[in-house]
């Protein structure tokens, strides 16, 4: 087998030491350089198939608010992809989530929070996990990915710059 693990890293808003890592075969730690992020890389073999990984952090959380970006947004944070489509019947229910409420962006983004609260509720069933945002949209359950897929896609879908970010 070959595994990608993310490993947690320091930023603005946390510094994140590793206290203790435990893995039971050899292993790289790759840097990603299109986003900067740290992946654990190995490949088990049938003698760990059993064994667990194991990665212990300290990590010290800042608050934080709303991000106000100065650089140009990134298209990849308006556009579609195969998990997060953009338009038609996400416009719709976008639109309507955000009916009165739309003065900055902030405030429809926040409408669209609320939304998808009040309208889905945090279930592991069926086909969830895989944040595919229109099985989140039709079924209206699933873990986390499928919360913020579908906020995804209701957030471009009204040019509000939005990505997928976990920590």
């Amino acid at each position: 087998a070959k595994m990608w693990i993310p490993i947690a890293t320091t930023d603005k808003y946390q510094s994140v030491e590793i206290t203790s890592m435990e893995v039971p075969v050899e292993y790289k730690l790759l840097k990603d350089k299109e986003f900067n992020n740290t992946i654990l890389y190995l490949e088990p073999g049938a003698l760990q198939s059993q064994k667990t990984i194991e990665i212990t952090y300290m990590v010290k959380r800042l608050e934080r608010g709303p991000i106000d970006e100065a650089a140009p947004v990134n298209n990849r944070y308006l556009t579609e992809n195969l998990l997060m489509p953009v338009g038609g019947g996400f416009a719709d229910v976008a639109k309507d989530a955000t009916r009165g409420r739309d003065v900055t962006a902030l405030m429809k983004a926040r409408a669209l929070y609320d939304y998808i609260i009040d309208n889905m509720r945090y279930m592991k069933y069926g086909n969830y996990g895989k944040g595919d945002a229109n099985y989140a949209c039709d079924v209206r359950t699933g873990n986390c990915t499928e919360f913020h897929s579908f906020f995804i896609s209701l957030a471009r879908s009204l040019a509000i710059p939005a990505r997928f970010a976990v920590g």
